[in-house]
C-alpha cells in the first residue's frame, strides 16, 4: 500500500485526528485506537521497511518533518509516530 502524496501529506491527516483526541490521550495516558490507526495509515510503520516488503522509501528529513507535523496536533502522537518509524528500521 503506497502513500500517494508522501509521508508529510499523510501526516497532516493524522495530525488532525490526533488533535481531535489530544485531551483524551492526555487524560487516559494512551493514544486512542483511532489515532494509532491514523499513524499506521499515514505510513509511519512502513517508513524504513524495504520496498520489496511493502515499505516506503522515506528519508530522515521527510520523517522529521512528518513527525513535526503530527506534533502540531498532539505531542504524544508524534512520539509514537517516531517510534513506529524507528522500530521498523531494524526489522527491515
Amino acid at each position: 500500500m503506497s502513500v500517494p502524496n508522501g509521508l508529510v501529506s499523510a501526516a497532516r491527516i493524522a495530525a488532525h485526528t490526533a488533535a481531535r483526541h489530544a485531551a483524551e490521550a492526555d487524560a487516559s495516558r494512551r493514544l486512542p485506537e483511532e489515532v494509532v490507526d491514523a499513524l499506521v495509515t499515514a505510513g509511519f510503520a512502513r517508513s524504513f521497511v524495504p520496498v520489496g516488503f511493502g515499505g516506503e522509501p522515506v528519508g530522515f528529513g521527510e520523517l522529521t518533518e512528518a513527525v513535526a507535523t503530527v506534533a502540531e496536533g498532539c505531542a504524544s502522537a508524534a512520539w509514537v509516530s517516531s517510534l513506529l518509524a524507528q522500530g521498523s528500521r531494524p526489522a527491515g
